[in-house]
């Protein structure tokens, strides 16, 4: 995830490197002061945090009694509640999640853009991940609302690739199947 985070973040200087201060995740409205939404994982936990939450991700891959996508879902909404950098959180966990569907044989971000997907629908996103999060530090979190937003964009980027290939027309001369 560092390495991830240093090579999307270059020239930055702090790329690669945990948060250093702590931080909020806060909500703007309009008309309306920022509100705090989540706090993360605190400075001092962030390393071991993360380390939990690979053994715990290997683990659940490796006793296969968890669907694949259901672990990545898992995955990336911890990742997102330990919340390790100061900024770019969101850019590596989309990574995560294409690295994580590639893992398991789910390869319908080479084709359709799931960071448009998930910015077209920020509102959600954010919902989920909030309804979610709740209870997060005392485990007591569900992650459904999430799982259901995770699920549904990877659906609706299905969707688009079945219908842009339905749109693809045979070459001239091409032989019929």
């Amino acid at each position: 995830m560092r390495r991830l985070h240093q090579i999307t973040h270059e020239g930055a200087a702090d790329a690669g490197q945990w948060k250093q201060k702590e931080n909020e995740i806060l909500e703007f409205r309009e008309n309306a002061p920022p509100t705090i939404r989540f706090r993360p994982v605190l400075v001092a936990d962030t390393p071991a945090a993360i380390e939990e939450l690979c053994l715990s991700y290997r683990a659940t891959l490796n006793q296969q009694e968890v669907q694949a996508l259901v672990t990545v879902a898992a995955l990336v909404s911890d990742f997102l509640c330990i919340h390790p950098f100061r900024d770019g959180n969101g850019r590596i966990s989309r990574l995560l999640t294409l690295l994580g569907l590639y893992q398991h044989g789910f390869e319908v971000g080479l084709f359709i853009s799931l960071e448009r997907l998930v910015e077209e629908s920020r509102d959600d996103y954010y919902e989920a991940l909030h309804k979610s999060s709740e209870g997060w530090h005392e485990g007591k979190h569900d992650l459904i609302p999430w799982l259901n937003y995770f699920l549904g964009v990877l659906r609706r980027g299905y969707v688009e690739f079945e219908q842009r290939a339905g749109e693809v027309k045979s070459p001239r001369g091409a032989r019929p199947s």
